[in-house]
């Protein structure tokens, strides 16, 4: 019984990881990616999908921050219910 709880953790936590990791590297690297360059009113390192399809931006940039908050909680509730 302890066998299964101990592997659905392990994968779970691995999960989460991997989750994060994805989504803290799609927020440096946008789907679109960044100006290279500061031009017309525009910074460089802006992701390009903002200025060109804003709702889509807006979509992916919810969603990303979800998953990762998600992911950081599901891994925080897993280590802390794993001490006891």
């Amino acid at each position: 019984d302890w066998d299964w709880e101990y592997r659905l953790r392990k994968y779970l936590l691995l999960l989460a990881t991997l989750v994060v990791t994805v989504t803290y590297a799609a927020g440096f690297n946008p789907p679109g990616g960044v100006w290279q360059d500061t031009r017309d009113g525009r910074l460089a390192g802006d992701p390009i999908i903002r200025a060109t399809h804003y709702h889509w931006f807006l979509a992916f940039y919810y969603c990303n921050a979800t998953a990762f908050a998600a992911s950081l909680v599901v891994i925080v509730l897993i280590l802390v219910l794993a001490i006891q």
